[in-house]
């Protein structure tokens, strides 16, 4: 996976965004059909093979739901919102990211990132090639951290972690002095089983 700058390349011509996107290897690209590129997005998806024959290029219809195409920005909106039982049924895999797990069990995450609603969320975590679960916790004040299931995980230094969100538990609409309780936990526990089964 490639990510890149908006503010680096949208004034890049066809040709320089191809480039900089498959660094002159051979690559395979997926896009939708109005995928469009260049300065002034003057070049649609058919003009990926044109500009680069190497490049396997996969051209995917509209994926539609209750018969409108689904957009990027109500994508959004459902992350901002919460919604991630919907938001995973419309998606290929379900809504992950990367972060940085402090030694504190805090996340610091991309601030470009769509903002998560506040909430308690179901999720898996890869720490250093080890898979975790747990519940991934964004405060009202922003705040993330996670939990994991019966672990009390000693995090020595900054480390990458992959979080994958299954399930919103509970959403987050005031500040709390505490998030979570035994009863939520042990609720959750119960719940994922049905997400790893």
């Amino acid at each position: 996976m490639v990510e890149l700058d908006f503010q680096d390349i949208k004034n890049q011509s066809g040709q320089d965004f191809i480039n900089k996107l498959t660094n002159n290897l051979p690559a395979k690209v997926i896009v939708g059909k109005d995928f469009r590129f260049g300065k002034n997005a003057k070049y649609k998806a058919s003009d990926l093979s044109l500009i680069n024959p190497n490049l396997q290029v996969e051209i995917l219809e509209f994926y539609k739901f209750n018969n409108s195409k689904i957009s990027t920005s109500e994508l959004k909106q459902l992350v901002e919102f919460g919604d991630i039982k919907l938001l995973n049924s419309l998606l290929v895999y379900n809504y992950n990211f990367s972060g940085t797990l402090n030694i504190d069990a805090s996340v610091e995450l991309n601030p470009n990132l769509t903002p998560l609603h506040s909430g308690i969320y179901l999720a898996k975590f890869v720490i250093k090639n080890f898979l975790y679960y747990g519940l991934f916790i964004k405060e009202f004040n922003k705040n993330c951290y996670i939990y994991i299931f019966d672990l009390d995980l000693d995090i020595k230094i900054k480390q990458t972690i992959d979080i994958e969100i299954f399930y919103n538990l509970k959403l987050i609409t005031k500040d709390e002095s505490k998030y979570l309780n035994d009863d939520l936990i042990e609720m959750a526990k119960k719940l994922m089983l049905k997400f790893v089964n």
